[in-house]
């Protein structure tokens, strides 16, 4: 696995792209809900950057596959790189008066997870070189930040199809949620790790340490 850097931030958004260029939850986040390249690539080079910040966006060993991943500890984050990035979405991306909407959802999805810390997969995609074994690595890189850690893994998923994917690894669906104005069902997932961290781990040195991998 290989961190993203700002030399090779395009390349992982044009990836993401190419992958999210049907997805009607993805669609829904950008302005008037009407898909176009533009305003695609700024939703991807938002949660990018969002990731980027909690050392959270990866890329799979063959550059074929994107994870992106926060850590949730209860603690605020704020810093003027993610208010920069976060009014770049809004000029480019979504729009001012979508802007209501996209926080009822955020809040109702906070709301509905469990208040321990945890991990939360933002996006995770392959283009079509990548396929299975793709998938699968990047999946077990957050396994194993989980294990490593003790925290748990959120995740969440607009199709049956990869709904059926999660729980064959472990994933349960705790909750659902239908995005406003939109036919769009959320499906909520959480795997618990097999088992807990000793104290001297940290989230810190949990990073540091895959990314010496």
């Amino acid at each position: 696995m290989k961190l993203i850097t700002t030399d090779t931030l395009d390349e992982a958004i044009a990836l993401l792209a190419e992958a999210f260029i049907a997805n009607k939850s993805v669609q829904w986040f950008l302005k008037d809900n009407k898909m176009s390249e533009p305003r695609l690539k700024a939703f991807c080079r938002y949660c990018i950057v969002m990731a980027m910040y909690d050392q959270g966006a990866y890329f799979s060993d063959d550059g074929n596959g994107v994870v992106l991943f926060n850590y949730h500890t209860g603690k605020k984050k704020s810093s003027l790189v993610r208010l920069l990035t976060t009014l770049r979405f809004v000029a480019f991306g979504c729009g001012i008066r979508r802007i209501p909407m996209i926080r009822r959802r955020q809040l109702a999805l906070q709301q509905a997870r469990e208040k321990e810390p945890h991990i939360y997969i933002s996006l995770i995609a392959s283009n079509l070189k990548g396929g299975n074994a793709t998938i699968i690595e990047l999946k077990q890189t957050v396994f194993d930040l989980s294990e490593k850690s003790g925290l748990p893994i959120f995740a969440e998923t607009t199709l049956l199809l990869n709904l059926r994917v999660y729980q064959r690894y472990g994933f349960t669906c705790y909750d659902t949620h239908a995005l406003e104005k939109s036919d769009v069902k959320i499906w909520m997932l959480r795997r618990a790790p097999k088992s807990r961290t000793p104290p001297t781990t940290t989230i810190a040195n949990t990073v540091e340490s895959a990314n010496r991998k």
